[in-house]
């Protein structure tokens, strides 16, 4: 494990790139969208050429070639390569044909992150499948997958889990998604028990429409 490096898997426009070279870790940034892509270059050129920072213009999928990014006209953040998820979204699409790696490509590259977070609308499930390694750290945006990847998560052997309100971080750090490993709010607690959070959230009526979850994980 590299202790001072951190996978940005979703880097969109880089804002928690920034946080995390602003802490001094090393990152590699995988955006499929091209433009995004562009400008993580731009935005940390001085990063880029001292090496603290290497960006993959690709799509996380679960196989390799060319793959359909579903390109949101009304959020950025919402593009994603699924079509079921797109079609849950309000607004136009519009296709952009991008690279795609399996996610083992990546630890083979790069080696084992000390946090790796996900957060690829909806194709979380693609990385989870090819870790080649147990980050320290681990985080993922909840969606359609979210109990497959505790699952897996489980198998690999990480005992701590913890589901964190996205609305509050971004209330108190819009820029980013805040806080990641041990600084992050509210007590660690097990496999069994985020699985019964998770479903408690589900419930219709029990959250708020604008609030949204992250899984965090840790060994």
């Amino acid at each position: 494990m590299h202790p001072d490096l951190v996978f940005d898997v979703g880097a969109h426009n880089g804002n928690d790139t920034a946080h995390y070279l602003s802490r001094g870790f090393r990152v590699v940034a995988v955006e499929a969208h091209p433009i995004f892509s562009a400008a993580l270059y731009r935005r940390f050129s001085d990063a880029y050429l001292a090496g603290k920072l290497h960006v993959l213009n690709i799509a996380v999928a679960d196989h390799p070639g060319l793959c359909t990014l579903l390109e949101s006209q009304q959020e950025s953040q919402w593009s994603t390569i699924l079509p079921d998820v797109a079609a849950s979204k309000s607004g136009q699409f519009r296709e952009v044909v991008v690279p795609a790696m399996t996610f083992d490509h990546v630890f083979e590259r790069f080696g084992t992150p000390h946090y790796l977070k996900v957060d690829i609308e909806g194709a979380e499930l693609s990385v989870f499948r090819h870790l080649k390694d147990r980050p320290q750290f681990v985080s993922f945006e909840t969606g359609k997958d979210v109990f497959t990847i505790i699952q897996l998560l489980r198998g690999l052997g990480y005992p701590q889990f913890k589901l964190v309100n996205q609305r509050l971080i971004h209330e108190k750090m819009a820029s980013s998604s805040g806080p990641f490993g041990h600084e992050t709010p509210g007590p660690w607690v097990s496999c069994d028990e985020v699985e019964e959070q998770m479903r408690v959230i589900q419930q219709p009526g029990t959250i708020r429409p604008d609030d949204w979850f992250d899984v965090h994980v840790a060994l």
